[in-house]
């Protein structure tokens, strides 16, 4: 285990590719993938519709670049497991805790969004975020098999990116997209003698709060579909 985690350790961006002769050409950043153990995964989301169009999913590896010509997308939840052409980066290998999550432990996200401050088109800028989990419950949500939740929002094209502990031994899920929540900040209203509301006004705060597979979830999503995942169970 690597005594600094490195960013590309964890994760990787991906971009939209056209296949124009025998060379690929990326259309745009999409998203990022975990990298868990031989494994490139993202959120579906990130990547059905590239491939739907007829085009490829470029990793970018650092210094190298992948191409990812298939995809293995899981039966019912937002997951989706990369099948590259050629082998990951020999970069060390880090985890996925598979144990319980509890809310208040810290955590940090990342990965990379579409870098709109630089003149190079199609570019992906590194981001990290630090928080806490907020919440756990183990209830499907449409997208995944437990409501996992951040204190922080997650940007566009942030889905995919690899959440790990604050001591960076361990992955301990996968970003796939956010929640709102809102906060009562004034509220008004006005009665009739006869109790009729008359009029009411109320200003709401509109919160974001990120969403995460947890570890467990995906190495259960993963055995589903048949991929095995480095795993490790403290954390």
């Amino acid at each position: 285990m690597p005594n600094k985690l490195e960013l590309n350790h964890v994760s990787v961006p991906l971009f939209a590719a056209e296949v124009r002769g025998s060379v690929a050409q990326p259309l745009r950043y999409i998203g990022s993938a975990t990298i868990i153990g031989e494994h490139l995964c993202t959120a579906a989301h990130v990547v059905r519709a590239t491939f739907d169009a007829g085009h490829i999913v470029l990793a970018q590896t650092y210094p190298g670049v992948i191409t990812c010509q298939d995809v293995d997308v899981h039966p019912r939840w937002d997951f989706a497991i990369l099948k590259p052409t050629g082998n990951l980066p020999d970069t060390p290998r880090v985890p996925i805790y598979v144990g319980a999550l509890a809310m208040s432990l810290p955590v940090y996200a990342m990965g990379y969004h579409e870098d709109d401050t630089s003149a190079v088109a199609k570019q992906a800028a590194p981001r990290s975020f630090s928080g806490n989990i907020t919440r756990v419950n183990k209830v499907p949500n449409g997208k995944s098999p437990s409501i996992c939740e951040l204190s922080f929002p997650t940007l566009a094209g942030f889905s995919g990116t690899a959440v790990v502990d604050s001591t960076f031994k361990a992955i301990i899920g996968m970003v796939y997209g956010n929640v709102e929540q809102s906060i009562t900040v004034f509220a008004h209203e006005e009665v009739a003698e006869d109790g009729a509301v008359t009029y009411m006004e109320t200003v709401r705060r509109i919160m974001d709060l990120g969403l995460f597979h947890g570890g467990a979830d995906v190495a259960a999503m993963m055995a589903d579909m048949g991929a095995t995942p480095l795993t490790i169970d403290e954390a």
